[in-house]
């Protein structure tokens, strides 16, 4: 793990600008809703920043998240409640996960790789999906019946 790295405002800076072009591609793409997208590309970039740098890139993965969905949508509150979300998804996923697969040396074996994987997909996700798909919901983005498929879109 690169902590020391983490404090830099370069590398801060860096985290943030990733993920947010990262999700304005996502959007650009287009989706289930404006701000419901079949195609995330920025899903797995916080937890392996967490895993990579440690929990003290938090801050860049709320601000990155945040305007990501603040600028798609104008709304406040479910740009705040998204930006929880995938950020709680990243320190919470980032931790066991630096434990199971290796920390920061994740990506050197298949065998890693593939635990990074299904951790994120089982272990992680479904926190900020469900904060996601509910803020649409309360928000009014997303109609009552279709919640579940709201659900499982930000969930893959």
């Amino acid at each position: 793990m690169y902590v020391r790295l983490a404090q830099n405002p370069i590398v801060l800076v860096g985290i943030f600008a990733v993920y947010f072009a990262l999700g304005k591609a996502g959007l650009a793409i287009g989706g289930f809703s404006e701000a419901t997208v079949a195609l995330w590309p920025p899903r797995g970039s916080p937890l392996a920043a967490t895993v990579i740098f440690g929990r003290s890139v938090w801050r860049a993965l709320a601000a990155g998240s945040f305007f990501v969905y603040w600028t798609a949508t104008g709304e406040l509150g479910l740009s705040i409640t998204i930006a929880a979300g995938n950020t709680i998804e990243a320190v919470l996923g980032g931790v066991p996960l630096d434990r199971l697969a290796g920390g920061a040396n994740v990506f050197t074996s298949a065998r890693t790789i593939f635990r990074f994987d299904t951790f994120a997909a089982i272990g992680t996700t479904p926190i900020s999906a469900t904060l996601a798909a509910t803020a649409m919901l309360v928000t009014g983005l997303v109609p009552r019946n279709e919640f579940p498929y709201s659900w499982m879109i930000s969930w893959l």
